[in-house]
């Protein structure tokens, strides 16, 4: 089953978790499942927060200010739709004290309030960040200029039996 249909089957049972971590190089199939899915919970804008890094230079980041700020935000209750929702972007540029500060809204969220993370290297997170969210991986890979004539050897190979495919791993090497 797909990302997105198990999301909005859970969404429909009222069974969903309270973070999730978006994590891998595909941009677009994260964004699509994060819209869905808001889309399908009814959230409208007074309930999202949205967090991106923030600085100058080659290195932005999230702050602890931001999480602080995403804090109080949540210490309210929604507004006109049935959760909260914060969002943060490049979740890995969070630094240190702000993954701590994270970490803490993790462990006690309030009411009907759910955390997407959105990264490409959730490594970069702290593990017991990672722990507490629901992970789904998007990856997509880029075609790198693999000829007709490519796919037809591989073909080919795929089907030879062992001596013709190590005899043509010899004469690459």
């Amino acid at each position: 089953m797909r990302p997105q249909e198990l999301l909005k089957k859970l969404a429909l049972q009222k069974k969903l978790s309270h973070a999730y971590l978006l994590s891998g190089n595909d941009h677009a199939q994260k964004e699509e499942l994060l819209h869905a899915l808001l889309e399908t919970l009814s959230v409208q804008p007074p309930d999202q927060m949205q967090i991106n890094p923030e600085g100058e230079g080659s290195a932005p980041e999230i702050t602890i200010a931001q999480i602080r700020s995403l804090s109080a935000f949540f210490s309210m209750s929604a507004w006109s739709s049935p959760y909260k929702t914060a969002i943060l972007r490049d979740a890995h540029s969070m630094n240190w004290e702000a993954q701590a500060a994270f970490l803490k809204l993790l462990e006690e969220p309030k009411g009907d309030s759910i955390f997407f993370l959105l990264t490409e290297y959730p490594d970069a997170l702290l593990s017991t960040i990672r722990s507490r969210a629901q992970e789904f991986k998007f990856f997509s890979f880029a075609p790198g200029g693999v000829s007709a004539n490519d796919i037809a050897e591989f073909g080919k190979l795929q089907e030879a039996d062992l001596v013709t495919r190590f005899a043509h791993a010899k004469r690459l090497a």
